[in-house]
């Protein structure tokens, strides 16, 4: 299976499995950009007690795959010396854990993925051509989201199903506007971007039954420099002369200030200070601070 980063190569891995005689038997994943090249060797073929130091008798993947499938991600990552060996397992259904001479033998459907097409892995020599011609018993491409836009209302709703605790179970469907946005988004991210922006939109939906906005990624970002250009600056240190109580009324004052000039009334003012209007009037009048006609709004 191939396909640019975020398509859902593993959603279709998943779907083959379990469509398939092997359902009922174990799914494993490995994840080969994950792992450090020292680490391949031992957790696809598992280890015994004393193979080095801290070794202890354990299973890897091939083994806890048997009689299912072993979904091998970024195959591209799997260095070209456990290729050859995981060639070996496959082709006689046998192999040997680290530190151990004993054969053990698994039955094991791969399938495998890449966010390169075969040819380039073959070109840039990421694969052995021998690997590649057993595990390609079938080819799938997977097309990026935007070049498969009825998918989108499918996975929409089952990203819907899937995260809808975050609000109890409150939100049940997507309004026509949103999915509307949705399928006019180009989404560079693909499946995996569009399952975490739902999920934050979900996250900042207020109430009702239905998802009516959709917070992009850009959009987000614009939302917290907008609050950040909006945030009023940091008001100086109290002065050091004075009784605490005359600090304490200077510090007071700039503040007040301060707020007021980042602020477009009165209103506004007195929210972001936690202050009830009246208290907040009352606050100036004491520091006899004289506001413009245009901020007492």
């Amino acid at each position: 299976i191939h396909g640019e980063t975020g398509t859902g190569k593993e959603l279709f891995a998943r779907l083959l499995h379990q469509e398939g005689p092997r359902a009922e038997r174990p799914f494993v994943v490995l994840n080969c950009a994950a792992l450090p090249e020292p680490l391949f060797e031992s957790t696809l073929f598992g280890t015994v007690r004393g193979a080095f130091t801290g070794a202890e008798d354990r299973r890897g993947v091939l083994e806890s795959a048997h009689g299912g499938t072993l979904f091998l991600d970024e195959i591209n990552s799997l260095p070209l010396s456990i290729q050859g060996k995981l060639l070996r397992a496959l082709q006689e259904g046998t192999f040997s854990r680290v530190g151990s001479g004993a054969e053990v033998r698994v039955d094991v459907r791969v399938v495998a993925a890449s966010n390169e097409s075969p040819q380039r892995m073959l070109d840039e020599r990421k694969i052995r051509p021998d690997l590649l011609y057993r595990l390609n018993v079938g080819c799938l491409a997977v097309p990026p989201l935007r070049e498969r836009l009825r998918d989108i209302p499918l996975l929409a709703q089952s990203f819907l199903r899937k995260h809808g605790k975050v609000t109890g179970h409150r939100v049940q469907r997507i309004s026509h506007a949103v999915m509307e946005r949705m399928l006019r988004y180009h989404w560079p991210g693909n499946v995996r971007m569009l399952e975490n922006v739902l999920l934050r939109s979900l996250i900042l939906c207020e109430g009702g039954d239905e998802l009516d906005f959709l917070l992009l990624e850009e959009e987000g970002e614009a939302v917290e420099r907008r609050a950040e250009e909006r945030r009023p600056p940091a008001p100086p240190p109290p002065d050091a002369e004075g009784t605490l109580e005359q600090r304490m009324a200077r510090y007071e004052r700039r503040l007040l200030v301060d707020c007021l000039e980042g602020c477009a009334n009165l209103t506004e003012a007195a929210r972001r200070l936690g202050l009830p209007r009246a208290t907040l009037q009352y606050k100036l009048k004491k520091h006899g601070i004289q506001l413009a006609r245009t901020v007492l709004g």
